[in-house]
């Protein structure tokens, strides 16, 4: 006998990169902060496991629009239950081992096209057209300091169950005066764009496996320092956050 049970709730997600911006009741007002609705049915097995099935609307939105920016202060509320560490240390939150192995930092839109696999560079340059009224003439983003952040994470997943998972986890700027500045989520991950997706991927047991997943800074500068957060099931507000922050230590610039 199966029981089942249905949640729907709203998760407030940020991206297309930028920063956290005030939700609209006006969906096309809504680029950078978009309203997702979720779905998920839970069903109790005979043997006891839970098996879930996911649903999920997309508000309409119009993409032509231009992208105003602005940015979040972040003040965390518990210091001390943050834990920084550095690209190329591997490290476990959820159902996950995350390795951040490169990070590259561009004005280029072709530029993510050159270091992904065969099969994602027709849905890569799709999705990056998506974002309209930003590249010049010659497909480069012309606001100064606006740059793409390409981050080549290894991904090893542990959970027990093939699952639909969504990944969103904002990038986090240390200004040199010591103030921190959320950038937003994540715009993209390769290999949710094989699935129609920007942010979910369906994992089996013992996957493992690099991606790139692109953001976007603005106010790009040298003296400022960037972090990851860490875990990417973690919904909960910049200030509340617990857990690892990775520090981008070895950005490479290509222009």
């Amino acid at each position: 006998m199966k029981l089942k049970k249905t949640t729907v709730f709203s998760l407030l997600l940020t991206v297309l990169c930028g920063c956290t911006t005030q939700p609209s009741n006006d969906t096309n007002n809504m680029l950078e902060t978009k309203t997702y609705l979720y779905s998920y049915d839970y069903e109790t097995e005979p043997n006891g496991e839970l098996s879930t099935a996911y649903h999920e609307e997309k508000p309409s939105v119009d993409l032509n629009e231009s992208r105003n920016v602005e940015k979040g202060t972040v003040n965390f509320k518990n210091k001390n239950a943050i834990t920084y560490i550095k690209m190329n240390e591997t490290y476990n939150t959820g159902s996950f081992d995350y390795t951040i192995l490169k990070v590259y930092s561009t004005i280029s839109k072709s530029f993510a096209t050159e270091l992904v696999d065969e099969e994602y560079i027709q849905p890569v340059m799709n999705q990056l057209n998506l974002y309209r009224g930003i590249y010049d003439e010659n497909g480069n983003l012309y606001n100064e300091g606006h740059r793409f952040f390409l981050i080549k994470m290894h991904l090893k997943y542990l959970g027990k169950n093939t699952s639909k998972i969504q990944f969103d986890s904002p990038i986090i700027c240390k200004y040199p005066d010591g103030t921190y500045y959320s950038l937003g989520g994540i715009d993209y991950i390769d290999k949710a764009l094989l699935e129609n997706e920007s942010h979910h991927i369906t994992l089996n047991p013992g996957d493992e496996f690099d991606s790139w997943f692109l953001y976007e800074a603005y106010r790009y500068s040298h003296d400022k320092t960037y972090y990851l957060r860490g875990s990417f099931q973690n919904y909960i507000d910049d200030d509340s956050y617990s857990g690892y922050l990775v520090k981008l230590n070895d950005i490479e610039d290509v222009e």
